[in-house]
């Protein structure tokens, strides 16, 4: 089966992803590095420790599944996930919080040297990802999912026009991803939303829902988009 290289791809959507993250850190004050934060409003280390916990969990995956054990769930951590892992960490310090960030994220890239084009691309390959790809899995756990934290932690700063650049252009990077084409868009509309940007919202959603038709369901029960739902611009998007 002939293969489309998308490995290298993935790997530079990664990195700039990281870069993001870390041009975010060097760009706080000491005061900032040391914030405590709360569940309302989440600090750069609570940030950190957030996308730490996460990206532990998916290394974990991924050694289980080169090794054919048992894949954690997120079910498994049902009374620690998110809330519980900022408060078990508050008295953690930023350095090392940040630490043990970059640890996780080289033992990600190197875990994700060991796969092969066929095994990042394969649907059958693993069947915990439940049909979908490995590739496509990485992008979205390493890729949206940090880009998305990262925004809003730039929206709550005052950093809109910065939190809108990179959100654009993480888009456009994972569009080639068969899954994240409509998915990125659709995304990229509830940025928008969001942050006041209703007729840019309405385009993306427009753009994601002729893809993904299924998405038209999901759109009518997501809150991201409340704040469009009166619009008449909106409303045409439903038959």
């Amino acid at each position: 089966m002939e293969l489309t290289p998308t490995k290298d791809i993935m790997f530079d959507v990664v990195k700039t992803t990281h870069q993001n993250l870390i041009n975010l850190i060097h760009g706080l004050s000491e005061e900032e590095k040391q914030a405590k934060g709360n569940l309302q409003r989440w600090s750069a280390k609570d940030l950190l420790i957030h996308l730490n916990f996460w990206g532990k969990h998916f290394l974990t995956q991924l050694e289980n599944s080169l090794k054919g054990e048992r894949i954690p769930m997120a079910g498994d951590y049902f009374n620690q996930v998110n809330d519980g892992v900022l408060y078990e960490n508050m008295e953690k310090p930023f350095e090392e919080a940040l630490a043990e960030h970059e640890e996780t994220y080289q033992a990600l890239i190197n875990k994700l040297e060991e796969f092969s084009e066929e095994d990042l691309q394969d649907k059958e390959r693993f069947t915990w990802l439940e049909g979908r790809t490995m590739i496509e899995r990485v992008i979205g756990n390493l890729c949206w999912h940090p880009e998305a934290h990262i925004a809003e932690f730039l929206v709550k700063k005052g950093q809109l026009a910065e939190a809108t650049r990179l959100q654009e252009a993480m888009t456009e990077k994972i569009k080639v991803f068969p899954i994240w084409n409509a998915n990125a868009v659709y995304n990229l509309g509830c940025f928008y939303a969001l942050n006041g940007m209703p007729d840019k919202a309405i385009a993306c959603l427009k753009e994601s829902f002729q893809s993904r038709p299924d998405l038209l369901d999901w759109s009518k029960k997501d809150s991201d988009l409340d704040s469009l739902r009166e619009l008449p611009e909106f409303q045409e998007l439903y038959p």
